[in-house]
């Protein structure tokens, strides 16, 4: 082994173990960095195969599941030590995929409480999926609003469908909420809350031309109703 070779190997293990003293992610037992200053590129000490999409990829391949990883062949170890990273990767991929749609449920119920009567008519929203969604086309980013009223699943089709244009959309919504709470001090975890993500919901179907509430109302009316609404529950 040369002294380049020597320092590179030594090097490694160092960057490393920065990493993982803050994660105890199970992919990280069986892959290293390939770089210490990109989380990015990992590889596989079961087999030595480099990949981009960090853990996530790396738990992929040696669980032999997912499109885009190549699979595990354990080429540096035994076949038992490949089987049992094997379950443990695909045990965290499970537990992973679940926390997802418990997270989505929940986002989806939180959105379905939310009720906006429609102007001009008897409608009432009770349904995130109770209108037709719009597709976005080229003219959208400046003559349509953002449809808040497409269920989960129908919203990512929209996504996939006008992708760079959606996230496009979607900053310019954060820029104004994050203009908000960075002026007038509110705190970063307000908005991990269920009340700020139920009125974005509800600002989103009520559409263009939302008046706001003056500190009148919040202070007088709605402070009223909102007690009323906390003391009966």
């Amino acid at each position: 082994m040369t002294e380049g070779q020597s320092e590179e190997t030594a090097s490694a293990p160092e960057g490393v173990s920065v990493l993982r003293r803050n994660s105890d992610d199970v992919g990280w037992e069986y892959g290293v960095l390939v770089d210490v200053n990109n989380k990015d590129k990992v590889k596989c000490i079961l087999c030595d195969k480099q990949m981009c999409g960090g853990v996530y990829r790396l738990k992929q391949h040696i669980a032999q599941e997912g499109k885009n990883a190549k699979k595990c062949q354990g080429i540096k170890t035994t076949k038992e030590k490949l089987l049992e990273a094997q379950e443990k990767c695909k045990k965290a991929l499970d537990g992973a995929k679940r926390k997802r749609e418990v997270k989505t449920v929940r986002e989806l119920e939180l959105r379905e409480e939310v009720h906006v009567s429609r102007v001009g008519g008897s409608e009432e929203v009770t349904c995130v999926g109770s209108s037709e969604p719009h597709k976005l086309g080229p003219m959208d980013k400046w003559t349509k609003a953002i449809d808040p009223t497409a269920t989960k699943s129908e919203s990512l089709t929209q996504q996939r469908l006008n992708k760079e244009l959606w996230k496009e959309r979607l900053h310019e919504v954060h820029k104004y909420i994050a203009r908000w709470a960075f002026n007038h001090a509110i705190s970063f975890n307000a908005c991990d809350n269920d009340e700020f993500k139920q009125m974005c919901e509800a600002i989103g179907q009520f559409g263009p031309g939302i008046e706001p509430p003056t500190m009148f109302d919040l202070r007088g009316r709605l402070l009223e109703e909102e007690y009323a609404n906390t003391s009966s529950n």
